[in-house]
C-alpha cells in the first residue's frame, strides 16, 4: 500500500465515512477484524513511529499517514488511561485505547 492510499483514506474519514468500517476493508494489519482496534498499549510496544503518535500527539486526531518497516499507517488515538506505577516499585507507564487502520505491504 502507498502514502497516497492512506491519505486518500484519511480524507474519506474526514468527509465521514467510520474509521472502523474502513480498516475492516482496506487495512492489512490483524488489527483489522476489530476495525483496526489496537486495544490498550504502553510505550514500546509498537515501533517507534506509532509510539511518537499514540504518546505525544492530540487525541481523537486521525494523524497524516505515518511509515514503518510494515507501511503506512493512520492512527487514532481516544484515550490515555496513566497510571502511576512507581510506588508498587513498578516503571512508570501510560496505557491507551488507540484506534488505528493501517495500510501495510505485507
Amino acid at each position: 500500500k502507498t502514502e497516497a492510499e492512506a491519505a486518500a483514506l484519511k480524507q474519506r474519514i474526514a468527509a465521514g465515512e467510520a474509521f472502523d468500517v474502513l480498516a475492516k476493508k482496506h487495512s492489512t494489519c490483524p488489527s483489522k477484524k476489530r476495525g483496526g482496534d489496537l486495544g490498550e498499549v504502553r510505550p514500546g510496544q509498537m515501533v517507534k513511529a506509532i509510539d511518537q503518535i499514540i504518546f505525544k500527539k492530540p487525541l481523537k486526531v486521525v494523524h497524516d499517514p505515518v511509515k514503518t518497516q510494515f507501511g503506512y499507517h493512520l492512527v487514532q488515538v481516544f484515550v490515555h488511561h496513566c497510571c502511576d506505577n512507581r510506588a508498587a516499585g513498578q516503571p512508570q507507564s501510560a496505557p491507551l485505547r488507540p484506534r488505528s487502520r493501517s495500510a501495510t505491504g505485507r
